[in-house]
């Protein structure tokens, strides 16, 4: 029994496992380090893409939100009587940050819809605003224009997403309204 403990402890796992892994380092570590290498690139490549459209989604966004300010602005007209509670006329409160009528604030919105879904297209934010820029052209009675933007939608977004549905019903519409 002693002679077959004293091979066992002559026969140290912990020494076999390290020389195991040497040997397998010096026969393929260069083959290793290139693996690594690989990998190191490829997640910096993918880190830096991920940035790149969150950036890229953000400039976006804050386009839209310049927009969507100028869409929610209230419409009051100079000339309007006031009751109590209500909003006062434009004309009593100088016409600061209010609009007098429908199509002077989606004329200011247009460009800034514009700027927006041209300058990131096919982002989220870019995608909703053309679709606000479709639905204000076709308020303003441009039909054609808003047909089109509503395709570029549909083109952009896919059929099967909200804003490709919503752009389709929007082109129904604006056909109807001109008379197709």
């Amino acid at each position: 029994m002693k002679t077959k403990h004293r091979r066992e402890l002559k026969q140290n796992d912990v020494v076999q496992m390290v020389a195991a892994a040497r040997k397998f380092l010096e026969e393929s570590g260069r083959q290793l380090t290139w693996m690594v290498v690989a990998i190191v690139v490829v997640g910096a490549a993918v880190f830096g893409l991920l940035t790149y459209r969150n950036r890229e989604q953000a400039r976006g966004t804050e386009l839209l939100a310049q927009a969507t300010v100028v869409l929610n602005t209230a419409v009051v007209p100079v000339n309007a009587e006031t009751k109590p509670g209500d909003a006062p006329a434009a004309a009593g409160i100088g016409a600061k940050g209010t609009f007098s009528t429908e199509t002077q604030k989606l004329n200011a919105a247009v460009p800034k819809l514009r700027a927006a879904a041209d300058a990131y297209p096919d982002t989220a934010a870019g995608i909703q605003a053309r679709y606000h820029l479709a639905a204000s052209l076709a308020a303003l009675g441009q039909q054609k224009e808003a047909m089109t933007q509503f395709d570029e939608v549909v083109r952009r977004a896919g059929t099967d997403s909200l804003y490709g549905r919503m752009a389709q019903l929007g082109k129904a519409d604006a056909q109807l309204s001109s008379g197709q």
